[in-house]
């Protein structure tokens, strides 16, 4: 496994043991180790880092959502620590799951809100809040760790030069299915590689995911654009990249490159835990005013940075997507219909488009795609202006259409125009 890139060394913890991950040397089963019992007041829960290995970690069982993550990377810490060249975790963001789910949520304020990250971890997984932070774990829990970078011990996290992109390798054999990317049911820590584009809500934290696996290539070279380009939608097979429909590049920029992917959520195994029932009255609000959107199904544009500096950048509160998530959760996005309708942020896999056995996590953006978003061009307005409508042979309703744009049309209307391009490019100045 290669690994780059995390900023400073996290200091050893009483509470954090680690448990090598299955198939080490010391190796312990995660699930026998987690039907014995512990000291009281602590418990064994299970941690995935794709790419990389399973751990078992020791946390108090009553713990702030903050000390654990800050103790799961402890133990990632130490791990990295001992590898060649010794590195720690950069730049993570924290899944949760639980045995017996299929449901996900982020940990991660960038994508969700903590008041909401509680009220789902409650609903759906049964930890019980305790306080306004305390939460109640239990040894169904499962963390997976989403690697982006690591940097040198001792480097401080918020310097971004010092990150390199978290990469591993795996590659995969034809006639042998449990060496494709996913593959269950095996101790290796590749297998466990989810190759789904995944996401979460802004609003909700309802996760949505690509019913089809997708995996997106990249350059080392950030320059080098079109090795962005190609995808790969092999299911049950070895990973084939081409330039395809799914995953269709709606626009490339010099920072970025711009993908259209379908996403559907995530249905909750427990029926009594629907999106409308785990948002506060605040938010249920946003959702009705939201009504056109499409709850369970989004046809997405999903936004690519080229280099890790300009994605751990984007990420930032203060940046495009802090922005993107304040003006969502204040309902002023679409008020004047200015700016794309973001969803929220997600998770997906990328392959080196030199070495397709080489692998990393990016963090990404997804709007909802407009197919007519800006297509009235300057020219079909003044086709439409000149048109005189007796003699133009046009069907009724497009007649009436080109008749009541002549009728209404006033200067005042440019000047508003101009004054919505301007409050457009101040918004996007302010994203980034």
């Amino acid at each position: 496994h290669a690994a780059s890139g995390s900023d400073g060394a996290a200091a050893k913890r009483p509470h954090a043991a680690l448990g090598g991950g299955e198939g080490g040397a010391n190796a312990v089963p995660i699930r026998a180790t987690m039907r014995r019992s512990f000291s009281t007041g602590n418990v064994a829960v299970e941690l995935l880092v794709p790419g990389l290995q399973t751990f078992t970690v020791i946390v108090p069982a009553v713990a702030t959502i903050p000390t654990v993550r800050e103790l799961l990377f402890d133990a990632v810490d130490e791990h990295l620590r001992s590898l060649e060249p010794p590195r720690s975790a950069g730049t993570a963001w924290l899944v949760f799951s639980a045995f017996g789910h299929a449901h996900e949520i982020i940990l991660e304020e960038a994508a969700v809100e903590a008041a909401t990250q509680r009220k789902l971890l409650e609903c759906v997984f049964g930890v019980e809040a305790l306080t306004r932070q305390l939460m109640h774990w239990h040894e169904r829990c499962r963390f997976q760790l989403v690697l982006f970078s690591t940097v040198p011990p001792g480097a401080a996290r918020e310097n971004l030069r010092a990150h390199e992109p978290f990469v591993f390798r795996h590659q995969e054999r034809s006639g042998a299915p449990a060496t494709l990317l996913g593959a269950a049911g095996t101790d290796e820590p590749f297998r466990f590689v989810e190759p789904r584009l995944r996401a979460w809500d802004f609003v909700s934290g309802e996760p949505f995911r690509s019913p089809r696996p997708i995996v997106f290539s990249f350059s080392s070279d950030p320059q080098s654009k079109r090795d962005f380009m190609s995808i790969s939608t092999s299911e049950g097979e070895r990973q084939r990249f081409s330039v395809h429909d799914e995953g269709g590049i709606l626009g490339m920029g010099n920072n970025a490159i711009v993908h259209r992917v379908d996403l559907a959520a995530q249905r909750r195994e427990r029926p009594g835990a629907a999106a409308a029932d785990l948002a506060s009255p605040l938010l249920l609000i946003q959702q009705r005013a939201e009504e056109e959107v499409d709850r369970y199904h989004w046809d997405a544009a999903v936004k690519r940075q080229f280099s890790l500096t300009k994605m751990l950048a984007a990420i930032e509160s203060k940046s495009e997507a802090g922005v993107a998530k304040r003006l969502r959760m204040a309902s002023a996005l679409n008020k004047d219909a200015r700016l794309l309708y973001f969803y929220g942020l997600g998770i997906t896999l990328a392959s080196n488009s030199e070495q397709h056995d080489s692998y990393k996590f990016e963090a990404v953006l997804l709007s909802q795609f407009q197919p007519d978003f800006s297509s009235y061009t300057l020219k079909r307005f003044m086709d439409d202006y000149t048109t005189v409508v007796a003699d133009s042979g046009l069907a009724a309703a497009e007649k009436l259409r080109v008749a009541e744009l002549q009728d209404t049309f006033t200067l005042i209307k440019v000047k508003v125009l101009l004054v919505s391009l301007l409050n457009g490019f101040r918004d996007l100045t302010m994203m980034g």
